[in-house]
């Protein structure tokens, strides 16, 4: 119990677990099933994972993930979310007009 859900788990009874559990399943819920990330050319599924390291911030990471099947790339979901709002801010300072 302690080595999947840390320190959020105590006080280790079947009704925290639940509580977390259902915790866990909201922040799922809220998130897009699947994203395209600019800085890989597959898409990313969403995953639930015990433990990963970023691809691109390169820090550990545990439970929601976006994953590539192919390729063994993952991502935080923060860091798609920085990666397309950056994708964003530089497509509106581009100046299409010549």
């Amino acid at each position: 119990m302690i080595s999947l859900y840390g320190a959020k788990a105590f006080p280790f009874t079947e009704s925290r677990i639940t509580e977390i559990e259902a915790t866990l399943k909201e922040e799922g819920d809220a998130l897009p099933r699947q994203v395209k990330d600019i800085k890989h050319q597959h898409a990313l599924k969403l995953d639930m994972a015990k433990a990963y390291v970023c691809d691109c911030c390169n820090g550990q990471g545990k439970f929601w993930a976006f994953s590539c099947d192919v390729c063994d790339y993952d991502l935080h979901p923060a860091c798609v979310e920085e990666a397309c709002s950056d994708c964003l801010m530089k497509v509106g300072d581009i100046n299409l007009t010549a």
